[in-house]
């Protein structure tokens, strides 16, 4: 299927997560360091709250390829937490979902601090995820959404549910997409939705990333294609009838 014209915004807004992850290489154990020098220079509220990863033993964490990730801190702030590791720190948006404009703001004036701390050695990759809701009811089923034919064998899925997993190439970027055909999202523990939750997670990988001094400015650089490319991908998994239901604002 060739790529679509794609909407600036949507009327009907569908992300429940957003979420920007730089992985490095230290020095030294970058998290203690880090949450100290981001809190006394981020302005207005705050507050530092650990995460149960920070509990295990720091050799545990080292050697299990699954944790070596894992945010151990995480600094809540007006609208957006920052998430720090040993070796990777995020931004991520609170909800509702502000826009890409503000959000893009925000990550360079994390990553702008980071840079400055002079603590992180290399940069191993970036990535951009978004985690999106599709609001279906009872009567209606995932595949009614997605551009999709989806079959193991001579069974069909598509009235089925399911949980889907892919690694998607285009280009200098690799999107994990995650879909789960039929899920519930509790909100402030009263309203709860239903529907297809698709997570598309867009990384680029460097394979050399050069002088220190250098990778602010390339990271930076790089938010307006990620961004782009996650968009892309997003919105061609969708039907077009779709993405008229979600009110489709589109540049003139």
């Amino acid at each position: 299927m060739s790529d679509r014209k794609l909407p600036k915004r949507l009327g009907k807004e569908t992300i429940i997560e957003a979420l920007f992850e730089i992985r490095f290489t230290s020095d030294m154990q970058a998290s203690d360091v880090l949450t100290g020098i981001l809190y006394s220079k981020i302005d207005g509220q705050k507050h530092i709250k650990k995460l149960p990863a920070n509990e295990m033993p720091t050799t545990i964490r080292q050697n299990d390829p699954n944790l070596q990730f894992a945010s151990l801190v995480k600094i809540q702030l007006e609208g957006y937490d920052v998430l720090i590791g040993d070796k990777n720190a995020a931004v991520s948006c609170n909800m509702p979902y502000q826009g890409w404009s503000q959000f893009k703001s925000k990550i360079r004036q994390i990553m702008k601090i980071i840079n400055e701390a002079g603590i992180v050695k290399s940069i191993h990759r970036y990535s951009l995820k978004y985690v999106d809701l599709l609001e279906i009811d009872a009567s209606r089923k995932c595949v009614d959404l997605l551009e999709s034919t989806i079959s193991i064998g001579q069974y069909s899925l598509e009235d089925k549910d399911f949980s889907l997993k892919a690694e998607i190439p285009h280009g200098e970027f690799i999107s994990i997409v995650n879909i789960l055909s039929l899920a519930q999202l509790i909100i402030n523990n009263s309203v709860t939705k239903e529907g297809v939750i698709i997570d598309t997670d867009t990384i680029f990988t460097i394979a050399e990333s050069g002088d220190i001094d250098d990778w602010f400015k390339y990271v930076s650089g790089g938010l307006e294609s990620v961004h782009a490319e996650n968009k892309r991908l997003f919105f061609n998994l969708l039907k077009e009838k779709t993405i008229a239901s979600l009110d489709p604002e589109y540049d003139v």
